[in-house]
């Protein structure tokens, strides 16, 4: 939005703030605000603004791997700017013992990765990547609704893979995108801080458990994919079952009604009525198959801790 600049007095410009702006963070004429000059930008804000925060890494030495996972590292410590110093345009992966192009690394990984950053200045002795966009604490709550929706359509669509025997992985999961989001959700944690006070923890041991849940379930489906055994009717119920207990930990993580606890047991008893089941039978990928999918179910369980501790005042009683 524009605004215009007024002048007061002999030398000061003053500017309005939109109305709903102020109204939002209950501002008045007494309020103070933070101001930061960003180059051409000028920031507003209710709460002390965040410097830039800008670090210089040195390549020299590393294998491809280990320079990937300093990088992601850097991201998702919310750094603004990373200078990289290089010596040449080659590091070693060390697993294919071949060599591989750094800038190539670094165009999968913003592409894949690192939303929000771009690579802004590349020379023959060093590049830098930096920060092009603008974070707050509402863009986390949009970013985690996405994520348990994603991994919702994770869930239905592993179920319905194998109960139409259909092996064709690459329209149905949606692993790489999960998996791009959290570190970007982990990313907001780190530069904005919790949505809700002291939660910050909290919700990284929230997105923690919801990527080994994403993990579990991809490469547990994918291996049995592999197998192209035909599914039986306990798996599929299985299955089903699975897919109601992750829908139903959706809801309670965001309505929190006390009376789904008792519904999730449920589902939970008839999870593992079905395994009992398909451990006596003879066909060793659903055994292989519901023995790693009983993990997703106990980490699923164990989260609950972590619902509740969001919503502890509601078992609060006051005397």
């Amino acid at each position: 939005m524009k605004r215009k600049l007024v002048k007061l007095g002999r030398s000061t410009l003053v500017m309005s703030l939109p109305m709903n702006w102020v109204t939002r963070f209950n501002l008045n004429s007494s309020s103070q605000v933070e101001v930061e000059e960003r180059d051409q930008e000028l920031v507003v804000s209710t709460k002390k603004i965040n410097p830039l925060r800008r670090i210089s890494l040195n390549l020299k030495g590393l294998d491809s791997k280990s320079f990937e996972r300093f990088l992601i590292s850097a991201y998702l410590d919310g750094i603004d700017e990373i200078k990289l110093n290089y010596s040449g345009p080659f590091l070693i992966d060390l697993k294919k013992n071949e060599d591989k192009n750094i800038f190539l690394i670094i165009e999968k990984l913003i592409s894949s990765q690192f939303i929000g950053m771009e690579l802004v200045e590349r020379t023959k002795d060093y590049l830098i990547i930096k920060n092009v966009s603008s974070l707050s604490e509402e863009t986390f709550e949009v970013v985690l609704r996405r994520i348990f929706l994603l991994i919702k359509e994770l869930v239905a669509n592993s179920s319905e893979c194998i109960k139409s025997n259909s092996f064709d992985l690459n329209e149905s999961f949606s692993k790489n995108s999960i998996l791009r989001l959290i570190n970007y959700s982990k990313r907001i944690l780190n530069k904005t801080g919790s949505p809700k006070n002291n939660m910050g923890p909290k919700y990284y041991s929230l997105i923690d458990g919801l990527k080994l849940l994403t993990d579990i379930l991809y490469f547990s489906v994918n291996d049995y994919f592999i197998s192209k055994n035909t599914s039986s009717k306990e798996l599929s119920l299985l299955l089903e079952s699975l897919k109601s207990s992750f829908n139903l930990f959706y809801e309670i993580f965001y309505s929190f009604d006390q009376s789904l606890f008792i519904k999730f047991i449920e589902y939970r008893r008839v999870f593992f009525k079905l395994i009992n089941k398909i451990n006596n039978s003879n066909n060793f990928s659903e055994i292989l198959l519901v023995s790693r999918l009983s993990v997703f179910i106990v980490n699923l369980l164990n989260m609950f801790e972590i619902i509740s501790s969001f919503n502890m005042e509601k078992f609060i009683v006051h005397e």
